[in-house]
């Protein structure tokens, strides 16, 4: 029987990792919440009202001040990204457009937003990336991929993430000839809010496909709406702008879309390496889009590797720079597993 972590809660401070204990599951048949995430009981906010005050107040500063820093691209669509790609000086990348690979790299770096949102809430993250990839001198540079995601997320799970999954393929395809006796070849996917939920798509995906299954794959999130949201269901979908009905269904708290995609994350065949997967989840107390922290940080099979982070002081997009260190470190340390031999690795018919 498959099975998932419980996870106990310590005083909330940035950055603390929360510490986990095992539990059955359910039989299926009587899944319920629990079966997917933690209660509310279980994610109780300890903090006092005073701290709970004081946090809104630092986290919608740091909410207005994080959406000023990333304006400045945000005129930029997926059209005059196009343009731009023309003359060397595209900024995102657009997943109808076969991505031209770098013809060296340790590992791929997928970055992906959220509902109706825009590419630059990356901005920080991929300037740091940037940053350390001038400062690699001894290895290869890592890739970076950052879409701007198809119908910007306004469609089902599927149709926001097949056409990034096909890059991530073929970006593991180039990297194989390239490197046709190994080392390994490492994706991290890091999604926030709805970009969670695709990032989360795609390492299925991946796994379930035989000539994909052994790469590496660590699943990152930040604020990701894994469970959905009862803000979406109270007022999101009617004071956030129009959406699909198909979203309003699938962003629902509970929906069947959300646990469907749970128990393939949890589902794991009985010759699967699990050493090749690590799931990093971030959350925060004072997030008014994902009111239930235990969204943002779902109850995941014990077999894997994994962390949950619980920040404060951070709203939904502020969360990201609240992560940022973190998060980058984490996602590097997995990208250099490109330094490991794979000698047993079979050599794919490509």
């Amino acid at each position: 029987m498959a099975t998932n972590s419980n996870m106990s809660f310590p005083s909330p401070m940035a950055h603390v990792p929360i510490h986990s204990h095992e539990q059955e599951l359910a039989p299926v048949r009587q899944k319920g919440d629990a079966h997917y995430i933690h209660t509310k009981d279980e994610m109780k906010d300890p903090r006092s009202t005073m701290r709970k005050v004081a946090a809104f107040f630092q986290a919608l500063g740091r909410e207005i001040l994080y959406a000023l820093s990333v304006l400045r691209h945000r005129r930029i669509t997926p059209e005059i990204n196009a343009a731009m790609a023309k003359q060397g000086k595209a900024l995102y990348d657009n997943c109808e457009v076969d991505k031209a690979w770098q013809e060296k790299s340790c590992g791929l770096h997928v970055f992906i937003h959220g509902l109706k949102a825009h590419p630059s809430i990356w901005d920080g993250h991929i300037a740091e990336e940037k940053k350390i990839n001038a400062s690699r001198t001894d290895q290869e540079p890592i890739e970076t991929y950052v879409p701007f995601v198809p119908k910007a997320g306004d469609c089902t799970l599927k149709e926001a993430g097949d056409p990034i999954l096909k890059q991530v393929k073929s970006y593991i395809d180039h990297y194989r000839k390239k490197h046709p006796d190994g080392p390994v070849c490492p994706i991290c996917l890091s999604g926030v809010s709805n970009g969670g939920r695709i990032a989360t798509y795609i390492e299925t995906q991946l796994r379930k496909d035989e000539k994909y299954s052994d790469v590496p794959v660590m699943v990152s999130t930040i604020a990701a709406v894994h469970y959905g949201t009862e803000a979406f269901d109270a007022w999101y979908s009617r004071f956030g702008g129009k959406q699909s009905a198909v979203i309003r269904e699938e962003l629902s708290f509970g929906s069947d879309t959300a646990k469907s995609l749970l128990d393939e994350v949890n589902a794991v065949p009985a010759d699967f390496d699990v050493s090749k997967r690590k799931f990093l989840f971030f959350g925060t107390r004072d997030d008014w889009h994902v009111t239930h922290v235990g969204s943002t940080i779902p109850k995941i099979n014990k077999v894997f590797k994994r962390e949950a982070v619980i920040l404060e002081g951070f709203m939904h997009s502020g969360v990201v720079k609240g992560a940022r260190k973190k998060h980058l470190a984490d996602a590097h340390a997995w990208l250099n597993l490109s330094r490991l031999p794979m000698p047993n690795r079979v050599k794919p018919e490509i």
